[in-house]
Order: structure tokens, then C-alpha cells, then sequence
């Protein structure tokens, strides 16, 4: 287990190549699996059939300074199922004693975790050498063929729509290895739902369909990502700006100036670029300027 309390001070010291070189390759060769050897000093280390899980979170704008486009071209980046979201005031729980209702759901989740671990992690007997042993029984997962079809078709549309992107060389590789997590989801939805009959579940068509729901919301924010991969702080400013000026038509320039602590050079080079990209309306109102986002 290797544990940072904050993930973008993890991806920013590899991006600087301190101690840390190699680890995106590493981290890739865990998440395929196979077999691993680092020699430490007078010690080899080996692992064999890894099970990789990686769990992180960060800052979203700090997270788009400290990725570069190298993360995406060794397979790095595409591995990750990117989730991103803005915090809503309106959806803020406050803590307090545990509820019936809360522990009911609890122990709900309990028992259905409970039950798929024994379904999944039960022994059988194996022979080997003469001798009966007990070993973790296989599972087989075996798409129907109008899973694989569904499968193919997604898969098509994905290349395609990377391929006629403005960057296909960090979409391509990306959106590949995404139709490739769509295939596991849709493994693990039909192993929620049955038991593993003589070694073997059944992946179907609605559950190609339920994962391609997942990745077709989560892929607009991997997108997001990759739009915004080494931005800089003046890139940031200025879209932070159009922000504001989007969620707030006709605001001020001054109004602008005192929310983004911006000054006066600052703000006249924010205006100058919104403006040449044609996100900005900009009109006059006595001394004052008025902003619209286009």
C-alpha cells in the first residue's frame, strides 16, 4: 500500500523527474499485471499477477498544471476512470449521530458485499502432483455475441471520434484504453447481478449498455483533462475569468478585478485575449465596461 494525502504533489514530482522517474511505467506495468522485478541495493523484488487499484483525488485546476502530455502517451493517464465535480452548497450534509435509515443502507451494503465475496473467492478442489489442494475457483466472464457486436460498434465510434478530434495523437490513446475500461465495467455490472454458474457469468447486451452509460458521462470529464493538460497560471486566470463572466452576464470590469484579485495590466491582457477568441462582448457604460461571455 502506498498512501500521499494528495495526489497532485504525487503527479508533480514525476512530472520533475525526481525519485520518482519511472513511476508512470511501473504504475502501468502493476495495472496490466504479469510479473515485476526490482532489484533494491543487495534485494530483488518480485510480484507476480498484481491486483493494481489506484484511488486519487485533487485540486482540479492544480491536477491540469501538474499532468503533461507525456502521462497520455505511455498509457499512464488513459488508465484512470476521471471523475470531476464542482461543489454545490445545496447538497452540503452536516454531521451528526448515525440514523436508522443510514445504518439500514450500512448494513444492506454489508451484506451484498459479503455475498459477492463468497461467490467469487470459493474454493474447489484441484489436483496437482498427485495431491487434492484446495484453490480459488476460476471465473470465466463470456460476452454473448450481441455484447461483443454492441462491444465492436462503441469501440468504432470511439477511434473515429478520436481520430477527427483537434489532437488525435492524446485522444486516440485515450479513448482506446476507455473502450477497454468499458469492457470491465460491463464485467463487473453482469457479475453484481449473478452468480458465477459452473465457473462462468454471462455478459450481455444491457450490461455493454449500462457501462457505456458510465463512460459516456465520465468521458466528458477525461476530455476536460486533456484539454487542459500543462496549463499555465495566466491560461488558468483567463478562464477563470470567462467563467465568472459566464455565470455572472453584464458584470463590471472592476467587479471582475476585485473577485480575481487581477490588476490593471492583468485584466487588460484577459480582455485582449477573450476578446481575439471571440468569447467576449465588451461594452461601454459612462467610465466603466460592461462584459458579456459569447
Amino acid at each position: 500500500m502506498f498512501f500521499r494525502d494528495e495526489i497532485v504533489g504525487f503527479f508533480d514530482s514525476i512530472r520533475k523527474k525526481d525519485y520518482l522517474a519511472g513511476m508512470p511505467q511501473m504504475l502501468t506495468q502493476l495495472y496490466d499485471g504479469g510479473y515485476i522485478a526490482r532489484r533494491l541495493r543487495k534485494e530483488l523484488i518480485t510480484v507476480s499477477n498484481p491486483v493494481f487499484i489506484f484511488f486519487g483525488g485533487g485540486i482540479k485546476d492544480q491536477m491540469y498544471t501538474a499532468v503533461e502530455e507525456s502521462f497520455v502517451y505511455s498509457g499512464f493517464l488513459p488508465r484512470f476512470l476521471i471523475v470531476s465535480g464542482n461543489t454545490d452548497l445545496t447538497r452540503i450534509k452536516h454531521e451528526g449521530p448515525p440514523t436508522p435509515e443510514a445504518m439500514e443502507k450500512r448494513q444492506k451494503i454489508y451484506n451484498r458485499l459479503h455475498s459477492l465475496y463468497h461467490s467469487y473467492v470459493s474454493l474447489t478442489d484441484v489436483e496437482f502432483l498427485g495431491e487434492t489442494k484446495q484453490m480459488p475457483q476460476d471465473v470465466n466472464a463470456i460476452l454473448t455475441e450481441d455484447a461483443w457486436q454492441l462491444y465492436n460498434e462503441i469501440g468504432d465510434r470511439m477511434v473515429e471520434a478520436a481520430t477527427t478530434s483537434p489532437n488525435p495523437g492524446l485522444a486516440l490513446p485515450t479513448f482506446e484504453r476507455m473502450t477497454k475500461s468499458l469492457q470491465k465495467m460491463a464485467i463487473l455490472t453482469a457479475a453484481s447481478k449473478h452468480d458465477p454458474d459452473d465457473g462462468d457469468i454471462e455478459v450481455g447486451e444491457k450490461d455493454i449498455r449500462r457501462a457505456a452509460k458510465y463512460i459516456q458521462e465520465w468521458g466528458n470529464y477525461t476530455i476536460e483533462v486533456l484539454m487542459n493538460i500543462g496549463q499555465t497560471i495566466a491560461q488558468r486566470k483567463v478562464d477563470k475569468t470567462l467563467i465568472y463572466i459566464m455565470e455572472r452576464p453584464g458584470t463590471t470590469r472592476s467587479s471582475v478585478m476585485r473577485a480575481l484579485n487581477l490588476g490593471k495590466r492583468e485584466m487588460q491582457e484577459i480582455e485582449e485575449t477573450l476578446d481575439a477568441r471571440g468569447q467576449l462582448q465588451v461594452t461601454a457604460q459612462g467610465r466603466g465596461r460592461l462584459y458579456t461571455a459569447l
